[in-house]
C-alpha cells in the first residue's frame, strides 16, 4: 500500500493550464457541489478512458500533469486528476480504492483487490460524496457502496484507513389514480425516491427530469405538469398531472396498456431470463424496495378483462406482491417488490428467480379491457 501511494502521482500537482481551468469552473460555480460536479463532467468527458488493468501498468499511474497532458487516462489516474482540480478548488478531495467486502482484508494487503476506484468529496455542508473519474453521476455513489470498502488512497496516512459506509435504503414508492376511456387517460401520479435511484445531481440542475424516470404505459410527454415537494440528496418526492390520449394498444376487439413504473427499479434490470440452476453468487445492482398502488377508473363502454389475482412469495432472497382488486367499477393495482441483499448466493437463487419471474411476467405488467 505505501509504496503504490508514495509514487509522485499522489501529490497532485496541477500545472497552469489546469489552475486557470480551475479558475473559471470556480467563478462559475459559486458552491463546492456544483463546482464538483463540473470538474467531473470535464474529466470524464473530454478525456479518454485507457481500460487498462492496474497489473498491466505494474500498478504505476502517471501524475495528473501527464494525464492531462496526454488526454486520457486510466481510471486511477483520471481519480487522480479529479482529485488534484479539487484539491486547487480548496475542495477537500481523496482519491479511493473500491474493494468488495468478500476480498478485503486488513491484514492481508493486495493491490489486485482494487477492482475501481473514485472520488471521496467532504463538502463545507459536512456531507460526504463519491464521484466518479470515468462518467457523471446522477447521484452520489455512496448510495450504492453498502457492499464495497473504500480504502482512502492518501501518502500522509502512516497506516490504511477505511471510509466508514451506512447501508442505505434505495427505494421507489409510487401511488396514483387513473381514469380510462377508450380514448384518454387522466389522472394523477405520486413519486418517492429515495437513495440510488434518487438523480439529485440531475434534480438539482433541472427538476423536469423527473419527467423522463416514468416508463411503461406513461411516458415524459404525457405528463402535463409536475409539482416538486421534496429534494435532498437522500430522497426525492414530487406530484405529477398526467393525461395521455390513446393510452391503449389495440389488438382486434382487445385494449392493452402496461403499467406504469419508474427507471432504476427492477423491471430495468432485464432479468427475464434466468437459468434454473447456478453455481456461482450473482450480484444485483442494488438492494431495493420498490412499491406502486394504482387505482383505475374505467368508463361505461370499457369492461376489464385482467382477472383478479393476488401472488405473495416469501422467502430468503426477498419479498414479492402483486395483486390485481376488482372493486366498484375500478381496479386497485398493487405491484411490490423487495430485495435486501446483493449478492445472491447460490442457495437463495432458486427463490430470487422465482420472485424475478413472477415480478417480470408480462401478463401481470398490463391491464387489458375489450368493448
Amino acid at each position: 500500500y505505501h509504496t503504490f501511494v508514495s509514487q509522485d502521482a499522489f501529490q497532485l500537482e496541477t500545472n497552469t493550464q489546469m489552475n486557470a481551468l480551475v479558475e473559471e469552473v470556480i467563478s462559475e460555480n459559486p458552491d463546492q457541489l456544483s463546482a464538483a460536479l463540473a470538474f467531473q463532467k470535464i474529466v470524464s468527458n473530454h478525456l479518454s478512458n485507457l481500460n487498462i488493468p492496474l497489473e498491466y501498468t505494474a500498478f504505476i499511474c502517471r501524475s495528473p500533469i501527464e494525464t492531462w497532458n496526454s488526454n486520457q487516462g486510466t481510471e486511477p489516474e483520471k481519480v487522480l486528476l479529479l482529485s488534484a482540480l479539487l484539491q486547487k478548488a480548496n475542495i477537500t478531495a481523496t482519491p479511493v480504492a473500491i474493494i468488495p467486502n468478500l476480498l478485503f482484508d486488513k491484514q492481508i494487503g493486495d493491490l489486485l483487490s482494487f477492482q475501481k476506484f473514485a472520488v471521496m468529496l467532504d463538502l463545507e455542508n459536512d456531507d460526504n460524496v463519491l464521484l466518479s473519474a470515468n462518467q457523471t453521476d446522477d447521484q452520489n455513489l455512496l448510495f450504492s457502496m453498502s457492499d464495497q470498502s473504500l480504502l482512502k488512497l492518501d501518502t500522509n496516512l502512516k497506516s490504511p484507513a477505511l471510509f466508514s459506509i451506512e447501508k442505505e435504503t434505495t427505494q421507489i414508492l409510487a401511488k396514483g389514480t387513473f381514469n380510462f376511456t377508450d380514448s384518454d387517460l387522466s389522472g394523477n401520479l405520486n413519486l418517492e425516491l429515495e437513495g440510488a435511484v434518487n438523480p439529485y445531481f440531475s434534480l438539482i440542475k433541472d427538476a423536469s427530469v423527473i419527467e423522463s424516470l416514468v416508463k411503461g404505459g406513461i411516458s415524459s410527454k404525457d405528463i402535463q405538469s409536475f409539482t416538486q415537494i421534496l429534494l435532498s440528496q437522500e430522497k426525492c418526492g414530487t406530484q405529477l398531472e398526467i393525461k395521455k390520449e390513446e393510452p391503449f394498444e389495440k389488438l382486434h376487439y382487445y385494449y392493452s396498456f402496461e403499467i406504469p413504473y419508474v427507471k432504476g427499479g427492477a423491471q430495468g434490470w432485464h432479468y427475464t431470463v434466468l437459468t434454473d440452476e447456478r453455481n456461482a453468487a450473482l450480484e444485483i445492482p442494488e438492494t431495493i424496495h420498490e412499491k406502486y398502488v394504482y387505482t383505475f377508473a374505467f368508463s361505461d363502454d370499457l369492461k376489464l378483462v385482467s382477472e383478479p389475482s393476488n401472488i405473495e412469495i416469501n422467502n430468503d432472497a426477498g419479498y414479492l406482491h402483486i395483486q390485481f382488486e376488482q372493486s366498484e367499477g375500478k381496479l386497485v393495482v398493487t405491484r411490490e417488490i423487495k430485495l435486501s441483499e446483493k449478492i445472491i448466493d447460490t442457495n437463495m437463487y432458486d427463490g430470487f428467480r422465482e420472485i424475478m419471474n413472477a415480478w417480470n411476467n408480462v401478463n401481470l405488467q398490463k391491464i387489458i379491457c375489450k368493448q
